[in-house]
Parts: C-alpha cells; structure tokens; sequence
C-alpha cells in the first residue's frame, strides 16, 4: 500500500524503526508489513507463526484449541498467531505485543488486524461460518493503563479488523472499575478478579443475541477475562464465542 504525502511527512520527521530490532525501515516498501518489521524480522515473524503447537501437533497459527483446563462452555475456539514467550527478550512476537500495548502507532494495529484477519476468515470458510453472522467485542484496557500509553489497543485493532470484513464494532463489554492490576496474579486471582471488573454493556444483548461473538486481545495469559467475557456474551444470547489473540503465553 502506497503512503500519503502526510504519512511520508510523518515519517521523514519521526522514522519508523523494525518492532522487532529497532533497524529503521525503509519507506519504500510495498506493502504494510514493511512498516512494521525488517525483512529479517519480518522472516523470524513468518517462522514464529509456524512453530509446532503441543496441543494440535500442527502449527500454532493453525490451532484453534483452547487450553485444558479453559471452560469449554465459555468459548468455541482459540486462534491465535504465534506463541508469547516471557523470558524469551529478543522474541519477534514479544516486541510486537509489547508495540502493540505502549507505542499507540497506527502501523502496528494496521498489521495485527490483517494478520487477524486471514487467520480468522480462514477458520471462517473452514466451519462455514458466514461474516454477515459475525458480531465484534474486545476485552476493555484498564482506564489507568489508557492514560499512561494513550490507547486501548485491543479497541483499535478490533475496529480495523471489523472495518475490513464490513462488520460494525462497538465496545460490549465495560470495566465497572478498575480493579487489581492483573499482572503478577496467579490464575485462580485473575479469574476473581475479572468477574468482579468486567460486564457487559446494559444494550450488548441487542446485538450479540444470535450472533458469532469474536472477542479479541493482543495476549492470551491464563484467559481469565477471556473465560468471563465468553460466559457473559451466551448469557446475553450469544449463539457462539470465538477469541482471537495475536500471541499466547508458553
């Protein structure tokens, strides 16, 4: 996709660098995904997408499996791009989920949404789901985190992806308040803490009843918020529940 004479404007004064090695990029590329990554990394991001899955024995981008001990009744699948690996500093996907969360850059949405998107109509035609039945939700960021880095970056990469199936997004679920910061709990502490937090908008069953609800995230943990959000989108009518995530957790 070509750039706008904004965009190049943009970029001439601020320089793009490769989410996953700091390189700049070059402004020429042909297409989205070299404003994103480097061709090395964009390559390590190819290989990342087809590391084995030790719940399918396929590849993790092709999975659709939900962790054992996930509450089946809450949601119907897992897609998910790659692996996230915390301990793993130079990991392509962990730069980017890490871009995706603190950088509010609208290449770095651009690029999940797409890669989202192909992951998710394959699984589409594959169960012979049809779009027009498809509804979007997202899992909210916690207010304090908004402030601090500027987006909820779920929001933005569900709208793009949305927009580019031509189905509306609207936020379906809401944090009533803020509750514990979910980092460093445990699963059993997460799982409280998000049917605490998390609910759904007084109108959502409106336009969830009957629909395919594809929740999406950027990171997939222990699916505390995941498991609530599914729970309350079939309480509310919801025929089935999918989440979409870019990376999850080894």
């Amino acid at each position: 996709m070509e750039l706008s004479w904004k965009e190049r404007i943009l970029y001439f004064l601020f320089p793009p660098k490769c989410a996953g090695c700091g390189e700049l990029l070059d402004l020429r590329a042909e297409d989205r995904s070299g404003l994103v990554f480097c061709p090395a990394c964009m390559r390590k991001w190819r290989r990342a997408k087809l590391e084995p899955c030790p719940c399918c024995g396929g590849f993790i981008s092709d999975c659709a499996y939900l962790p054992a001990r996930f509450p089946k009744s809450a949601c119907t699948a897992l897609l998910k791009l790659t692996f996230y690996k915390p301990d793993a500093d130079g990991y392509v996907p962990n730069r980017l989920v890490y871009r995706l969360k603190h950088a509010d850059q609208s290449r770095f949405f651009d690029f999940a949404a797409v890669e989202l998107r192909e992951k998710l109509v394959a699984y589409l035609h594959k169960n012979k789901i049809s779009v027009e039945d498809l509804c979007f939700a997202w899992i909210p960021r916690r207010p304090a985190a908004i402030a601090r880095d500027g987006c909820d970056h779920a929001a933005e990469i569900t709208r793009r992806l949305a927009g580019m199936l031509g189905v509306p997004a609207r936020p379906q679920l809401i944090l009533r308040h803020s509750g514990k910061e979910e980092k460093g709990l445990n699963s059993r502490e997460r799982s409280v803490n998000m049917k605490k937090t998390l609910y759904l908008r007084h109108d959502a069953a409106e336009v969830i009843k009957g629909k395919t609800v594809v929740v999406v995230d950027d990171i997939f943990t222990t699916g505390a918020g995941m498991a609530v959000a599914g729970t309350l989108l079939h309480g509310a009518g919801a025929d089935a529940v999918i989440c979409l995530v870019v990376s999850k957790t080894v």
